[in-house]
C-alpha cells in the first residue's frame, strides 16, 4: 500500500477543513454587548413594525468573548438580520451558514424557518461588491457621505434582501418590507439593483440566538492561515 506523503496529508486536511467550515453549524461565540456606533435612525415596516418610533440601523460594534470551534473568530461589528428581536448582552450566540439563519415569524421561532441559499448569496453578494472597511470610522466620511449613513443605508438593503415578499427590491416600498427616512436609499436601491450573482461573494455568516436580535457578518478564522500555509507549502514543493 502506498504511503501518503506530509503533502498529500495536508491537502487532505485542508479540503476537510474548506468543507467543514461551509456546513452547518460552525461553532458558538458569547457576545457580551455592543452598540449601534454607527448608524442613524430609520422609520420600519416589516415584522413587528407598523411605522414609528424612530430605530437605528447600521453598522453594530459587537463585543464578543470564548469563540468555540474550529477556526470561530467574528469581527467586532455586524447587522441586524431580524425585525421581531430585540438586542441584549451577555448571550451565547451559534456561528452558522448565512442560510441556515432561523427568521421567526411574528417575534416567535416556534414558526421560524431558515433565510435559503438565494437571500444569503444575495447579502454575500451585497457585502461583497459594496461593503466599505472605511465606514467603521466613526464620525468619519467616505466618498462625501457621512459614515453613519452608509452603514444605515446597508443595514436596510440588508433587511430589504431578508424580509421582502415582493420581487423588485426597493429600500422605499414593497409589501414584506420598507423604510422611511433613510438618507441614501437611493444608494441602498443602487446597491440591490447590481446584485446580478456574478459579483464577488463574502464569506459572510450568521450568529443567531432564539431569545434575541442575529447578526450577519463576515469571520476571519483561523483555518485561513492553515489554507494559506498549505498553499505556500505545496507550491514550494513543486518547485
Amino acid at each position: 500500500m502506498k504511503k501518503l506523503s506530509v503533502f498529500s496529508v495536508i491537502s487532505i486536511m485542508l479540503v476537510i477543513l474548506a468543507s467543514t467550515a461551509s456546513a452547518g453549524v460552525i461553532g458558538t461565540i458569547k457576545i457580551e454587548g455592543g452598540s449601534f456606533a454607527l448608524s442613524d435612525s430609520v422609520i420600519l415596516y416589516g415584522g413587528s413594525f407598523t411605522g414609528g418610533p424612530a430605530v437605528p440601523a447600521g453598522i453594530f460594534k459587537l463585543t464578543t468573548s470564548n469563540p468555540t470551534g474550529a477556526g470561530v473568530e467574528v469581527p467586532n461589528y455586524g447587522f441586524c438580520i431580524e425585525l421581531p428581536q430585540s438586542i441584549a448582552g451577555g448571550y451565547t450566540y451559534t456561528v452558522r451558514d448565512l442560510e441556515d439563519a432561523p427568521l421567526p415569524v411574528n417575534a416567535s421561532y416556534s414558526a421560524a424557518t431558515p433565510m435559503g441559499p438565494d437571500k444569503a448569496a444575495l447579502i454575500s453578494e451585497l457585502w461583497g461588491r459594496h461593503f466599505n472597511t472605511a465606514w467603521l470610522v466613526q464620525g468619519g466620511t467616505t466618498g462625501g457621505i457621512a459614515n453613519s449613513q452608509l452603514g444605515e443605508a446597508f443595514g436596510v438593503a440588508i433587511w430589504e434582501i431578508v424580509w421582502e415578499t415582493d420581487t423588485l427590491l426597493d429600500v422605499t416600498v414593497g409589501n414584506g418590507f420598507r423604510a422611511e427616512n433613510v438618507e441614501q436609499s437611493a444608494l441602498a436601491n443602487q446597491w440591490l439593483d447590481s446584485l446580478d450573482g456574478t459579483g464577488p461573494m463574502a464569506d459572510t455568516v450568521a450568529l443567531s440566538n432564539n431569545d434575541r436580535q442575529d447578526f450577519v457578518t463576515v469571520p476571519e478564522p483561523a483555518s485561513m492561515a492553515l489554507l494559506v500555509l498549505g498553499a505556500l507549502v505545496l507550491k514550494r514543493k513543486r518547485k
